[in-house]
């Protein structure tokens, strides 16, 4: 082919990807709000990820139809020519030859002639890509440079998320069972939340609020297909904006890339196929990559989620043949054993062991790079579980504390004193608490609270309201927690998004008759037992009154959008236990 033919593809495919990333780029611009923020370094990396990835698109359809052009004309001059006594440049071509040989000719000039139009002289590389070529060479390396030139001054932040991990089965939550001794070796020179709750019940909703600071209803990802939208600023996204190396490291299908929690994160790595050994290996790896800048990573381990991986999993002794809580709640409703109830608490006991031990690696990892003092390491869980602590199993399906209440250690030797905190705090608040660590204002849009200050003043407000929304499975619930009051409203109706407890065989067991409301002083009551709404008349009415305004009110709720699951998708979460 021409070498003159070859510059002008390349050109077109550059100039028509340059305005296709351009394009991609203003439209992710319009729906995010980082200008009207002032987030003017996540507008620029916006701008330059969408004429990179465009620009690369349109480089690669320029290569793809060089080569086949090259390809059509080895095999016209090698196969077809020799037969038809043709040549590519001759007018010996037979008639029904000749009736396309002068579009396609005039076709070709054309296109030569915009290029030349656009680019100057079509002698050498032409001038305006080159020059475009320069400037987004420049625009890609430049904040790169710069931010390892000079990088952006703050600590290190590491949140270990174990998915489904109760408090209670940590010996710095009072267990006694020995099965964390790497998590309450931290705990010793940490700081302990006593009280720290979830927004929501399960994963996707209670990871929405931690990576956002508003509650499952103003983020939108509230059920299963559900996507965090764009238009909300994440953490990554806030710790990115200042220049942070941004690193995501997770194992649950339900926050698979597409989803929306990749937003802001330099690498966002699935490892739903991979070991806890190379979720280690992944993260030092891009610790390692980030050089002298400061890092902020997620790492969400899957150890004490159904099916309990430890060596040996739930389904291996449970289920027949497929490794779901669906199947442990069907037998429960069969008239599960006791005993068998110990054995499969046994399975979850081992299962927090396993991560105990990754969790002790993790610390290991940190103390041999020399940074362990260096870095905020903040270990918590998504949502908890219940072990048929209100008749029932796993989570996803009520608002009792078994499923909100986790475990939240801040460990950071060279920042905060180890101490026990006992006041009421949620996911919601470690937004603006990180950032304040690392001296970055995240105040604006949130509903979370810094807590650095009260914990400074060592006095935290009293009174504050708290809220719970968020059920994957039947009709919708909504709680408040002010003081040790919590309101639970049964009320709600069931989405067309919401699943089925207990699968196809739902209809064969009725949904249990609760009352619309449910009271409990958790001062008195901490296992929610004793439902006192209709000894309390007053109370009931004053957190249903703050209850609605929450439901009224809020920030806006952004306009949810979904996508379909591929067959490999479907099998992962199956697997988890959310449907059959």
């Amino acid at each position: 082919m021409p070498r003159g033919t070859i510059r002008t593809i390349l050109a077109l495919g550059f100039l028509g990807g340059l305005a296709g990333g351009l394009i991609r780029a203003v439209a992710s611009l319009t729906s995010q709000k980082h200008l009207s923020l002032g987030r003017l370094r996540l507008a620029w990396i916006t701008l330059v990820d969408g004429l990179d990835k465009g620009i690369l698109r349109g480089l690669a359809a320029a290569l793809v139809l060089i080569a086949a052009g090259a390809v059509v004309r080895f095999v016209w001059k090698k196969a077809v020519a020799p037969y038809w006594q043709l040549e590519l440049r001759t007018v010996k071509s037979p008639a029904a030859f000749r009736v396309f040989r002068g579009p396609l000719s005039r076709i070709r000039h054309a296109a030569a002639s915009f290029v030349r139009s656009v680019t100057g002289p079509s002698s050498g590389i032409p001038r305006i890509p080159l020059a475009l070529g320069w400037i987004f060479l420049a625009m890609t390396v430049a904040v790169p440079i710069l931010e390892r030139i000079a990088p952006p001054r703050g600590p290190n932040v590491l949140l270990v998320v174990a998915d489904a991990l109760r408090p209670d089965h940590l010996g710095c939550y009072g267990s006694t069972a020995g099965l964390s001794p790497n998590i309450d070796r931290a705990a010793a020179d940490s700081l302990v939340f006593n009280r720290a709750m979830s927004s929501a019940p399960w994963t996707k909703p209670s990871v929405g609020s931690l990576m956002t600071s508003l509650y499952p209803r103003e983020h939108g990802a509230y059920f299963f297909y559900d996507i965090l939208p764009p238009s909300v600023l994440t953490l990554a996204e806030a710790f990115r904006d200042k220049g942070y190396a941004t690193i995501g490291i997770q194992k649950n299908g339900c926050l698979s890339p597409g989803y929306g929690f990749e937003q802001g994160f330099e690498a966002y790595v699935d490892t739903t196929r991979d070991s806890e050994a190379d979720m280690l290996r992944i993260l030092e790896r891009r610790i390692k990559r980030a050089g002298r800048r400061p890092f902020f990573a997620y790492i969400h381990y899957m150890n004490t989620h159904v099916p309990y991986t430890s060596g040996e999993t739930i389904d291996s002794k449970f289920t027949p043949g497929s490794d779901t809580g669906i199947d442990i709640r069907i037998l429960t409703r069969l008239g599960l054993s006791d005993g068998d109830k110990d054995r499969i608490r046994g399975f979850y006991g081992k299962a927090v062991a396993a991560f105990d031990g990754h969790f002790g690696a993790i610390l290991a990892m940190l103390r041999e790079r020399g940074i362990e003092d260096d870095t905020v390491v903040v270990l918590t869980s998504d949502h908890g579980e219940e072990l048929w602590d209100h008749g029932d199993f796993e989570h996803c399906h009520t608002l009792y504390n078994e499923l909100l209440h986790v475990p939240l250690l801040v460990r950071a030797p060279s920042k905060l004193p180890a101490r026990r905190v006992s006041a009421w705090v949620q996911h919601l608040d470690l937004y603006p608490f990180l950032l304040g660590l690392a001296g970055i204002d995240g105040s604006e849009g949130i509903r979370g609270r810094d807590f650095l200050p009260d914990l400074s003043a060592q006095a935290f407000p009293e009174n504050r309201e708290f809220f719970f929304e968020g059920l994957l499975y039947g009709p919708a619930r909504t709680a408040i927690l002010r003081g040790d009051w919590k309101l639970i409203d049964n009320q709600g109706e069931t989405s067309p998004k919401a699943l089925t407890l207990l699968g196809p065989m739902t209809p064969y067991w009725p949904a249990p008759n609760r009352p619309p409301f449910e009271l409990y002083d958790l001062g008195a009551d901490p296992k929610e037992l004793r439902n006192v709404a209709e000894t309390h008349p007053d109370i009931v009415r004053d957190l249903k009154r703050r209850l609605d305004l929450f439901k009224s009110s809020g920030f806006g709720v952004p306009t949810a959008s979904s996508r379909k699951l591929s067959k490999e998708e479907k099998d992962k979460l199956r697997s988890l236990g959310y449907f059959k």
